[in-house]
């Protein structure tokens, strides 16, 4: 609430504080102005009644007149001395709540001295006060209505606190699929075991089994007819007729000797037959 709340002692600047009352209630609106606690009902804590009273106000004014501090009960004790004195409870609850306490000098006051306070208003002395009187009362009364009118609009243009803005909720975990169950064996029946995999090659060595496995189908057989040939050779030309005398191409034996020898070189099949045409395997000599 943008209240403004008048701290005085009536038997020190009961004059004062009326004539202040009538001047901020004619500006600001007397719902805004608060002079003192009265009214407190029967009962009530008192305590508790000017706290609230005080911390539903903005601004507190303290007015100090030449009697301000050293005012006395009817005991003689100094009445800021007491506890529950209404001036030390308002002034305290104000500079305990943060709230602007703003000293009103009147009479020809001056600000009380830091070691003239009890403990929790001694904050009071750091405060900047603005001293007024009844023959300037139009401009100093003036500056004060400005001070509380700065004091109410900065109090007013700042933010409500947000409220924190709550958390999403984390997203629910999707369940993971359960595992497939192994299938049951059939009684009396043995089970093969999976075989383990192959591992698998990688690098260098996956390069080199590629290049191993490149060599076609065809090679084999060819190889092996081929190595068929060379022994049927080398067995023939171990068993064939020794030339006695005359042409070395012919043989000496019968009626058939004149005929030639056929030459070796035609008796050789071909070694390495094309790849594209299928080798027929010459048939092996019998043995003697």
């Amino acid at each position: 609430m943008n209240g403004i709340f008048i701290s005085y002692r009536r038997d020190d600047t009961a004059g004062y504080a009326g004539r202040l009352y009538d001047r901020l209630a004619s500006h600001f609106g007397a719902q805004q102005v608060f002079m003192d606690v009265e009214g407190i009902e029967p009962g009530l804590d008192f305590v508790e009644a000017i706290e609230e009273a005080v911390g539903s106000c903005r601004v507190l004014i303290v007015m100090i007149g030449d009697e301000w501090i050293t005012t006395t009960d009817a005991s003689g004790r100094r009445r800021l001395d007491d506890p529950h004195d209404f001036i030390r409870l308002e002034t305290g609850t104000a500079l305990k709540r943060k709230i602007r306490v703003v000293p009103v000098l009147v009479g020809g006051a001056v600000m009380p001295r830091t070691e003239d306070l009890p403990d929790e208003i001694k904050g009071l002395t750091r405060r900047q006060a603005i001293e007024i009187n009844h023959k300037q009362w139009d401009a100093s009364s003036a500056e004060l209505i400005r001070t509380v009118e700065g004091i109410l609009k900065t109090a007013t243009a700042e933010p409500p606190a947000s409220e924190p803005t709550p958390l999403a909720a984390p997203p629910e975990a999707v369940p993971a699929a359960a595992p497939l169950a192994a299938p049951m064996p059939t009684p009396g029946v043995a089970t093969r075991p999976a075989p383990a995999p192959a591992p698998e090659s990688t690098g260098a060595g996956a390069a080199a089994a590629d290049r191993r496995g490149a060599i076609p189908g065809w090679v084999w057989p060819s190889a092996a007819a081929a190595l068929i040939a060379v022994a049927a050779v080398a067995w023939m030309a171990q068993r064939g007729p020794k030339p006695t005398t005359g042409d070395p191409a012919t043989v000496s034996t019968g009626p058939a000797a004149s005929t030639p020898a056929p030459e070796a070189s035609a008796a050789l099949p071909q070694a390495f037959p094309s790849p594209d045409t299928p080798t027929a395997l010459a048939p092996a000599p019998p043995l003697a």
